[in-house]
């Protein structure tokens, strides 16, 4: 692919010019949502994962795979959410030698806060009729897919 002046760019570049592009609206709006209750992206992100799964709490290494980032940069953020009181440390319930983290009712509520804050991406995707979010959501997932089947994201 080029997209160099004077060059038209094949329908694949123009796709994945245009999923950065949402990439970037979305970076700024997690940027602004977690500034806004006063996180970083990473923490809400952690925040968000551990709300949408289970109560009992996630490893750090099962939140880094999801996160695609390092442990030790997990281990700050938890440790941040930790010291505001957004997580807690729980026994494991598979391995009693082990912690899990698991969301507080605070970090729920900031969750909830975040969420309501205006968000241009949703609004734009909601301008879709249902019948294209939903193409749009099956393309996404194949997409995701094969990204996880190459390694180039965590499933």
């Amino acid at each position: 692919m080029s997209n160099e002046p004077g060059n038209t760019p094949t329908l694949v570049g123009r796709i994945g010019d245009g999923l950065s592009r949402v990439a970037t609206a979305m970076r700024s709006e997690a940027w602004t949502a977690a500034e806004a209750i006063g996180l970083n992206p990473t923490q809400l992100q952690i925040l968000t994962f551990l709300v949408a799964r289970d109560r009992s709490g996630m490893r750090v290494k099962q939140i880094a795979a999801y996160l695609g980032v390092s442990q030790p940069t997990t281990t700050d953020s938890v440790n941040a959410l930790l010291r505001k009181g957004l997580v807690e440390k729980r026994a494991d319930p598979n391995d009693a030698r082990a912690l899990s983290v698991a969301v507080t009712l605070q970090g729920e509520a900031a969750v909830r806060q975040a969420g309501q804050l205006a968000s241009a991406t949703e609004d734009a995707i909601a301008s879709l009729s249902k019948l294209e979010q939903e193409d749009l959501l099956m393309h996404l997932v194949r997409i995701i897919r094969r990204l996880q089947s190459a390694g180039a994201i965590p499933e």
